[in-house]
């Protein structure tokens, strides 16, 4: 599937999360959601997210677990931005900035824009 036919778009962040949802640890931590608008499942593994343009490659969304990163037909997953990457579950080595940045999600290559957002 090439990055023009992947129907993933990122649907909605929370910086400075304080009492919206905990991660799997407990903690309030920033999130980002990744929602597959189409009609076949996606496995985001191995996909690149990034908190800064310069950077495309700055966390690459672990591949070897599918269970955890395919993504239904009109479903979603939530992924943590706490730069907890020891702990179990999705989390990015970046935090998102409460006053603002870019959020980009680049396809397995690096280079191939899935999805950008603006906040």
């Amino acid at each position: 599937m090439c990055s023009a036919e992947i129907t993933l778009v990122i649907n909605e962040l929370m910086a400075s999360n304080n009492t919206s949802i905990r991660d799997p640890q407990g903690h309030y931590d920033d999130w980002i959601e990744i929602y597959n608008y189409g009609v076949n499942a996606i496995d985001i593994g191995s996909m690149y997210l990034t908190d800064n343009l310069s950077d495309p490659t700055k966390w690459q969304i672990p591949g070897s677990n599918p269970a955890s990163t395919v993504i239904p037909a009109g479903g979603y997953l939530l992924i943590w931005a706490d730069n907890d990457t020891s702990d179990a579950g999705l989390h990015a080595n970046f935090k998102l900035d409460a006053g603002g940045e870019q959020i980009t999600l680049f396809d397995s290559d690096g280079a191939a824009l899935i999805d950008s957002i603006i906040y």
